[in-house]
């Protein structure tokens, strides 16, 4: 889904023929149409092993989900008081963070950060936004167990909608910072596959078995449904020029809210992550 979800380039050669043989392949054989939609879509193909760059190395904690075992990195300094939680976007994983979680150590913030399933040393191939929105469940339920205090959370992406659909309790009392959030996701995925010469129903068909597994419909899962939950101790950063996830339908989603929406321009969907400026922003909103 990587190939797919970030692909700019013109539709394939024989895009006509392709569409045409997976929308006939789940119009007869449903189920084996989803099953390798979900090889195609749900595989995020990000990068498996790295090494930590950061300044400090983290600690490992392992925490269980309904599809495996994920990973929570927790990244101290003596003398830090206050907790900051990451989670990243799709096909990437905490090393996408290092730079920001550089920044935060030395700004005085200990830093969690996740590897969601399916992406990073966590477990499996298979993720999706479900696998996502347990993934940080799970996160949360620790830090009550611990009885850690974690008041501010930043996301990158699709993190960003998967948070938004939490239980509202997740949400209370944080400051949330959003960044890069993709508020027209499913609108995305079908663009997506229609451009690279899928059929729109292997993807929709795909979708609707993935629902009926946890038992939440996909059109549910749509930003537009959590709109109420955005207050004003949430802001969104995005770029004009973001060409994955549109600065419209973010700027559409935030309008009448009290959240604060902040325009970079030039930095794309995922170089937003290293600049300076949007560091600033996020340190002087969360203290």
């Amino acid at each position: 889904m990587k190939q797919i979800y970030f692909n700019q380039n013109k539709p394939p050669r024989f895009a006509k023929v392709t569409k045409a043989a997976t929308f006939g392949l789940t119009k007869t054989f449903p189920n084996l149409s989803a099953r390798l939609a979900m090889k195609v879509f749900c595989n995020p193909h990000s990068r498996r092993k790295y090494d930590f760059r950061t300044d400090i190395q983290p600690i490992n904690i392992k925490l269980n989900t309904q599809l495996g075992a994920i990973n929570l990195y927790y990244f101290s300094q003596e003398g830090n008081s206050k907790a900051v939680f990451l989670s990243h976007g799709w096909a990437d994983s905490t090393n996408r963070f290092t730079t920001l979680i550089n920044e935060l150590v030395e700004k005085g913030f200990n830093v969690y950060s996740i590897d969601h399933i399916g992406h990073g040393y966590s477990y499996g191939k298979v993720s999706h936004l479900y696998g996502y929105m347990q993934g940080l469940t799970a996160a949360f339920n620790y830090f009550d167990e611990q009885n850690i205090l974690i008041d501010r959370v930043i996301t990158h992406s699709m993190a960003g909608v998967a948070l938004l659909n939490l239980d509202s309790r997740f949400l209370e009392d944080k400051k949330i910072v959003m960044i890069s959030a993709p508020a027209q996701i499913f609108e995305a995925m079908f663009e997506k596959v229609k451009q690279v010469g899928i059929s729109e129903l292997m993807l929709e068909n795909m979708l609707n078995k993935v629902s009926e597994q946890y038992g939440i419909n996909w059109q549910n899962l749509h930003p537009d449904n959590s709109k109420h939950k955005i207050n004003e101790d949430m802001l969104f950063i995005h770029d004009k020029n973001d060409s994955v996830a549109n600065f419209e339908a973010i700027k559409h989603l935030t309008d009448n809210t009290p959240a604060t929406l902040i325009a970079t321009e030039k930095l794309g969907h995922v170089r937003i992550l290293k600049s300076q400026y949007v560091y600033d922003q996020i340190t002087t909103f969360m203290s």
